[in-house]
């Protein structure tokens, strides 16, 4: 009796397998390949047209620069200190009108009483007077608002332009004043 064994059957099949899983890495493979080669492409393709734009971008600050010195728009350095002077002092204009605004709204809050309602404030530099006008509840709020301002030493002259009462079962005033306003 002899024995036989085939051991060839079981390697084939190993080796077979084998064979197929490293086509599928190298099919695998091929495709990145291909997609990198892509991408690369694609990118280098993008970094010059942004090199291109940054070059554009470049000339045209030259040319720029360039039309400032010939039409002398660029300042010295005395005229940059003197512009600076300028917009100082503009500053310090709008931040004391800043204050003049909180200054008279604090005082009008002040002496306004609670049935009061001011709708409108409209000053004058120029003389100093303001205009107001607003709602009141009653006609007695409005005379305790006036009498108020008269004794405040920072309203004076207070003259009232026009009155209106309306309504029949609620009176609602509707005023119009002149003032004269010196803060103290």
């Amino acid at each position: 009796m002899k024995i036989q064994l085939n051991l060839s059957s079981v390697d084939y099949k190993k080796i077979a397998l084998i064979k197929l899983a490293l086509n599928g890495i190298s099919l695998f493979s091929g495709i990145l390949l291909i997609v990198n080669i892509y991408n690369y492409n694609t990118a280098r393709y993008g970094l010059k047209e942004t090199e291109e734009g940054i070059n554009r971008l470049r000339n045209q600050e030259i040319k720029i620069d360039e039309g400032l010195k010939k039409d002398r728009l660029l300042f010295s350095v005395t005229e940059m200190e003197m512009l600076n002077k300028r917009i100082a002092s503009i500053n310090s204009l709008l931040l004391r009108k800043s204050s003049f605004w909180t200054l008279l709204l604090s005082h009008l809050e002040a002496e306004a009483p609670k049935n009061i309602s001011i709708n409108t404030i409209k000053p004058s530099f120029t003389d100093g007077n303001i205009d107001l006008s607003g709602e009141a509840f009653s006609l007695k709020d409005l005379t305790d608002f006036i009498i108020k301002l008269e004794g405040s030493p920072n309203f004076k002259d207070v003259f009232l332009i026009s009155q209106k009462v309306e309504g029949k079962e609620r009176e609602m005033v509707t005023f119009s004043l002149k003032v004269k306003y010196k803060p103290s």
